[in-house]
């Protein structure tokens, strides 16, 4: 955190990246910078460039890149660390109606509310068709 506002404030004094760059290396010692493929320059501690979106899909070594970022073997025909987004399944309300009402037909014991419930949508039903 220190070190991020005291960079801030010189790049206000200097108004140059390469000034600036000079002056952290100065204060904090020379980190070893790496170059990605649009000319950011970032430390060593990062996995990427944190400028640059990452590549989804590379593959490094014997492993490949998802689109959230996780590593997985080449192998495999998708990340098994990624969840699968299911689709609801599209239902019309007609079949929404009979699937209630067959639901409250099994039930054991019946309350009266399950009665007039049960009457309710059979008279829906029956306008329906």
């Amino acid at each position: 955190m220190e070190k991020n506002l005291f960079e801030h404030i010189v790049m206000s004094v200097c108004k140059s990246e390469s000034k600036t760059k000079q002056v952290m290396e100065i204060v904090y010692g020379t980190p070893q910078y790496i170059k990605c493929v649009n000319n950011h320059y970032y430390d060593n501690t990062n996995l990427s460039c944190p400028y640059c979106k990452p590549n989804y899909g590379k593959e490094i070594g014997s492993f490949r890149r998802c689109q959230n970022g996780h590593f997985y073997r080449k192998e495999l025909n998708k990340c098994n660390y990624c969840e699968p987004v299911l689709e609801p399944k599209k239902i019309s309300k007609k079949q929404e109606l009979i699937d209630s009402l067959d639901y409250l037909k099994k039930k054991d014991h019946k309350t009266e509310k399950d009665r007039e419930s049960i009457s309710i949508i059979q008279a829906i039903l029956n306008g329906m068709k």
